[in-house]
């Protein structure tokens, strides 16, 4: 007769213990395999997490120079130089001289190029600077400044009229003109121009004469999906509500570059008659689809004012919007930094 097996509360507890080691070993066993399996499919195929990296991370450009003091960021062309003037070290561009050789030119640029498309993006950017024409010389204040996009940092035109600009091609420039020529509305008016030629595309008036030895100050923006560049001028550190230029080019800028990067800077000359031309600030920054959020005020506590959110910036925050985008992370590194695009 065969002997029953007497099940006891010990003996329920071991077996459960011993079911429960077993499905541990399984688990385990499951979730190492699963884990090594992942390794070998991300060290098979890079792409797959590159691409989800790069789909959180957007490159941009960006400039900031209070002064130029450390002028290691740029390229200096022609006469341009880092002066003392006043309380700062200025970019002077041309000095108040009288030139030898009939003109002197200068111009920087920044070092590094900007991309001029970004992941399949246009690309925007928008600048903001302080420039100041000063102490005239010879037959009078000549020649200008031109903010310049151009495709070599070493890049600077002829001296006089050309403003240092003329016979750059391809490029964009935004000419600040305080000497009259035949081509020219006035011998006082902003104007666009391209590729070289110093017959502006548009032009418009300021309110006073560049050289009146005060500091002015420029914002410039370009919207890489419409193609249109704005330019706002005042006398004072407030952005005016309205631009005093607006011009749509009939191209993208990669289009008009026959690249798809640039360099960003200044170009200035003198010859008959000569001042001081300096840049006295510089702020830039570029990147895809950021011109809806490019709403300045003062630089730089609020490049990017109206909005919601904020991140750390040298010498203060930004306040950040574009549609349903929020800004993030801005590592201010030289040359090009990152910013992470995060949906709320």
């Amino acid at each position: 007769m065969p002997k029953h097996q007497i099940t006891t509360p010990a003996s329920l507890i071991y077996i459960a213990r011993q079911q429960t080691k077993r499905w541990i070993t399984i688990a385990s066993v499951t979730i190492t395999a699963g884990l090594l399996l992942l390794v070998l499919y991300l060290f098979l195929n890079p792409e797959s997490w590159v691409r989800t990296a790069s789909a959180q991370t957007q490159p941009i450009t960006t400039i900031h120079l209070e002064n130029f003091a450390d002028v290691s960021s740029l390229t200096l062309n022609g006469i341009a130089a880092p002066v003392e003037d006043d309380d700062k070290v200025v970019l002077r561009l041309v000095p108040s001289e009288e030139p030898s050789g009939g003109g002197y030119k200068g111009s920087a640029f920044a070092s590094n190029p900007v991309p001029l498309v970004i992941e399949g993006h246009p690309t925007s950017f928008s600048t903001h600077f302080q420039f100041r024409i000063s102490d005239p010389g010879g037959e009078g204040t000549a020649d200008g400044i031109v903010f310049a996009i151009a495709p070599d940092p070493e890049s600077l035109g002829g001296i006089g009229l050309d403003i240092g600009y003329g016979g750059i091609s391809p490029s964009l420039g935004v000419e600040f003109d305080d000497w009259y020529n035949v081509f020219d509305p006035n011998g006082n008016h902003v104007g666009i121009n391209l590729n070289g030629d110093m017959t502006s595309v548009a032009t418009a008036n300021p309110s006073d004469d560049f050289d009146n030895e005060l500091p002015w100050y420029a914002w410039i923006d370009f919207n890489g999906e419409t193609n249109q560049l704005n330019v706002y001028l005042s006398s004072n550190a407030a952005r005016p509500s309205s631009p005093l230029l607006s011009h749509t080019l009939s191209t993208t800028l990669v289009d008009l570059m026959g690249s798809d990067v640039a360099y960003v800077g200044f170009t200035s000359a003198t010859a008959a008659g000569w001042a001081n031309h300096d840049i006295r600030f510089w702020h830039f920054v570029a990147g895809p689809k950021l011109l809806d959020s490019m709403i300045w005020n003062a630089w730089p506590e609020c490049p990017f004012c109206g909005s919601t959110s904020s991140v750390g910036w040298v010498g203060g925050p930004i306040n950040t919007r574009n549609g349903n985008l929020s800004y993030q992370e801005l590592d201010l590194s030289i040359g090009q930094s990152h910013i992470n695009l995060l949906t709320p």
